[in-house]
């Protein structure tokens, strides 16, 4: 491969990044604000909150609202963590050969785990919305 075609796959592969990371980034706000305003919307409207009590739903889905936001939460800590572990083995060696770096790169380099949080996030706010839904629709 010619120096021109490698630098030209480095650069779309670098603006190929700067999309995910910011669709990475929106996604995951996104996320988190709509899995605190849930409960904060029960907060808000008690009638809401006295009528999901009465069906027996109301812990559920607050822990639902929770469990979403806090996939999210947890995922962002582990990519911030793999991301300062493969930067402080960029800049030492012996770093690298520790368990933690061979670790957190593992976690680094398996995209599934994010999947999987956003997935959790997902899975969980559609039945705390589908609760909602059932008792008021």
């Amino acid at each position: 491969m010619t120096t021109t075609r490698r630098t030209r796959r480095e650069l779309d592969a670098h603006s190929y990044y700067q999309n995910y990371a910011e669709y990475n980034r929106t996604l995951r706000a996104w996320l988190v604000i709509f899995g605190v305003g849930g409960p904060a919307t029960l907060i808000a409207h008690r009638d809401l909150a006295t009528q999901l009590a009465k069906a027996g739903t109301l812990r559920c889905v607050v822990i639902a609202f929770l469990l979403g936001a806090a996939a999210q939460v947890l995922i962002a800590l582990i990519n911030k963590t793999a991301s300062w572990s493969s930067y402080y083995g960029e800049l030492n060696a012996e770093y690298q050969k520790s368990v933690r770096y061979r670790s957190l790169d593992w976690l680094n380099e398996n995209f599934w785990i994010d999947v999987l949080m956003d997935l959790v996030s997902l899975f969980a706010f559609a039945y705390a919305i589908w609760e909602l839904f059932r008792l008021f629709g």
